[in-house]
């Protein structure tokens, strides 16, 4: 951990996971992201240029397609400068993701640029033991972080409570490692979701678990909701040599609803804002956060560093304002066997994870409670690691 507090002169966002919440108190004005007048960096990441040779590509432990590119100083076996300290073998890499942004309305007589052409962006990964990664008694669990922009580094202390398998990683487009190209016309739900059928394409994984944390599991549950409504033979369309199968799903401090959270959260603002008869954002925002954010005394360095380091903003649009889980058709395949956990004190209220299990329509979804806030893994890491590891093995 952190041996020094959250610098007095950074505020703390009150919601920085869910961060397109819009907070409307009179009389309250809330920083909703960190760093908003750090310039976003450009399209491309050098660090994430195609580089090696064949034979560099040969001695990766997983099975890369054309598509993978590996990162400069990756190196298998050692403990990552950047991993905080998790003692696991890892080896990094990136794939190829294609957008193109979506044309908008123009005024007649001004000029338009071709934003229909498609562009390829970077989107970098990590495999925590890489040497497991085919192995067929214990799958690999893909981690799906939140944010949006939210590098997926905060979430690296599941490796330590996960011991049995390979732990994979990617930094969503627009943070971390990953390119970071600055139209947010290039930045959706929907998009997000196909990196994420990408990266298990690319990897050629045949059977995972997956973990969502927060904005995470939003982003995994449409993929777990398209991949069930998708027939046989538009799978086999998709990918003429593997099928990917989730085990199981891990769905973590997340809401059904963004604005429903937004109300929760408004709530417990004005809570606080009464409790503390206090109009001083600073003070409520870091009373927010010890309260319903992270309640351990000192901010652990991994996640201070996750929120310094947050990447394209694009939390305000409109998508994920209005978004609302929903169940899938009466012709779609069975979701996977779930676990739903959630923070007793979690500004991601009883009332925002509620409609989870309904969504599922079996009897295989699974609800915990563990005593803290937001970021479980590192408030509460044995209790945590324990409960879903346990799900893991039973699931695989």
């Amino acid at each position: 951990c952190n041996k020094n507090s959250i610098p007095t002169g950074k505020r703390m966002p009150p919601n920085n996971e869910l961060s397109s919440i819009i907070f409307d108190l009179p009389g309250l004005e809330v920083d909703m992201c960190h760093n908003t007048d750090v310039e976003q960096q450009n399209t491309g990441k050098a660090d994430t240029e195609a580089k090696g040779t064949e034979e560099h590509l040969l001695s990766s432990p997983v099975s890369v397609t054309d598509c993978l590119v590996d990162l400069p100083n990756s190196a298998i076996g050692a403990v990552a400068s950047d991993s905080f300290g998790i003692a696991s073998p890892y080896t990094d890499g990136s794939f190829e993701v294609q957008r193109s942004a979506r044309r908008r309305r123009i005024k007649r007589g001004c000029l338009a640029s071709n934003s229909g052409e498609y562009r390829t962006y970077h989107v970098a990964y990590r495999i925590f033991r890489p040497e497991l990664l085919s192995r067929d008694d214990q799958h690999p669990l893909v981690v799906v972080h939140g944010g949006p922009s939210m590098p997926s580094s905060y979430l690296y202390p599941l490796v330590d409570q996960v011991r049995d398998r390979s732990v994979i990683f990617y930094d969503q487009l627009g943070c971390g490692r990953s390119d970071a190209p600055n139209d947010l016309n290039l930045y959706s739900i929907e998009n997000s979701v196909d990196d994420l059928e990408v990266l298990l394409r690319s990897l050629r994984i045949r059977r995972f678990h997956l973990h969502g944390h927060s904005f995470g599991g939003i982003l995994a549950y449409e993929y777990l909701k398209r991949a069930a409504e998708r027939s046989h033979h538009e799978k086999c369309a998709a990918d003429d040599t593997i099928e990917h199968t989730c085990a199981s799903f891990i769905i973590s401090n997340a809401s059904t609803s963004f604005e429903l959270s937004n109300m929760e959260s408004n709530d417990i603002l004005q809570d606080i804002r009464r409790d503390l008869a206090t109009q001083d954002t600073s003070v409520i925002n870091e009373a927010f956060w010890k309260q319903n954010q992270c309640r351990l005394e000192e901010t652990p360095i991994l996640l201070q560093n996750a929120i310094d380091n947050a990447g394209v903003q694009w939390h305000e649009s409109p998508q994920l304002a209005t978004y609302a889980a929903k169940s899938t058709s009466r012709w779609a395949e069975p979701l996977p066997p779930t676990l739903i956990i959630r923070g007793t004190h979690d500004f991601v209220t009883r009332k925002c994870t509620d409609g989870w299990a309904r969504l599922f329509k079996h009897n295989k979804v699974y609800e915990k409670e563990v005593d803290g806030s937001h970021y479980l893994h590192l408030e509460q890491p044995k209790q945590y690691g324990e409960l879903f590891s346990s799900f893991l093995r039973e699931q695989d």
